[in-house]
Parts: C-alpha cells; structure tokens; sequence
C-alpha cells in the first residue's frame, strides 16, 4: 500500500478565472498578446475619418492601465501553471514510460535526466525572481502562492529519483541473474 500526498494548489482558482476571462477579451479583440511593447491603450488611439481619435485620452490611460493589471495577472498564471504542470510531469513520468516498454533503459534515463533538468532550470528562474514577483504579486492582491509553487516543484523532484533507481535496481537484478559471464559482459553498461 503506497500513499502519496499532493498538496492543493491554491493558484488553481486564480488560473481557471483568467483563462476563462483570456477567452472574453479575445472576443472583445483585446488579446493579452499585443505586439512587442504595445498596450490595449495604444490599440485603443484609432483614428477618426475626420480628424482625431475614437477614444479621449482619459479613456486609454485606463485601458493602458488595465493591461498593465492583467500583464500581472498573466504572468502570475505563467509561473504557477508552469511549475504545477512540471511537477505533474515529474510524479507522472514513470508510469508513461513504464507504459512504453520498447524503450531501452539508457533512453528511459535521458528522459529522466531531460525533465531533471528542466525543472531544475525552471525554478532557479522563477527562484532568482521570487522577492519581486511576490512584491508585484501582492500589489495586484493575487494571493502569494509562488513559493508554495516552488516547493511543489522541489517535493515532485525526488519522485523522479525513485524511478531512477527502481529502474538501476531492475537493471542489476537482471544483470545478476545471467547465467555466464560472456553474457553479463554483454549486459554491463559502458
């Protein structure tokens, strides 16, 4: 009997509202993803047939604003989704590839290795960053699950340890159980 304990991510709420209101404002045509530095502001300086603007100036320094609100709103669904789906993979990977047994044991281990690595690399990024995202993150009165975020991610990792050596251990016990030498030779790993 195995018991495995996922904690709740809190952010979940947060992410499936702004997912939910991505798909509004594109319908409205305001897309989060504008291009390079231009803001809903900008989009909003439409010129009129004869002469001037369709919206005042009052009227994109709120949409300005607003974008400049959502863009941390966006960025707090980027971090918190990212790294509960990368500790997803991690406590789901053995079973896809124990799922995939035509798959040698040296490219079940790359596998491994390429998802260490990258949730490595992905919270030392978010790590560097964490004092002023929680500093944006509170300003915009998202609630301050980035370091719970993370240390989701941290508690997921050894759980890709464990499969490394369970398959070292299969490994070796099959190694072990050939019957010549000529035969262990040809299965001792280089």
């Amino acid at each position: 009997l195995t018991m495995e304990v996922v904690p709740v991510n809190v952010a979940a709420e947060v992410i499936d509202w702004y997912r939910a209101l991505v798909s509004q404002l594109e319908g409205l045509c305001l897309p989060l993803e504008c291009e390079k530095a231009e803001t809903w502001g900008e989009r909003l300086a439409i010129p009129r047939k004869g002469g001037g603007l369709h919206f005042g100036e009052p009227e994109r320094r709120e949409a300005a604003a607003a974008y400049a609100r959502l863009g941390v709103l966006y960025e707090f669904v980027s971090l918190s989704s990212q790294l509960a789906e990368r500790a997803e993979a991690c406590r789901r990977l053995a079973a896809v590839l124990a799922a995939q047994q035509d798959l040698p044991p040296d490219k079940v281990m790359d596998k491994y290795k390429q998802l260490q690595r990258q949730a490595l690399a992905l919270t030392a990024h978010f790590e560097e960053e964490l004092p002023s995202l929680r500093e944006r993150f509170a300003a915009a009165y998202l609630p301050d699950t980035a370091a719970a975020s993370l240390e989701g991610l941290h508690r997921a990792l050894p759980s890709l340890l464990d499969a490394v050596v369970r398959l070292c251990d299969e490994e070796y016990d099959a190694w072990c159980a050939e019957s010549t030498e000529a035969r262990k030779r040809f299965r001792t790993p280089r």
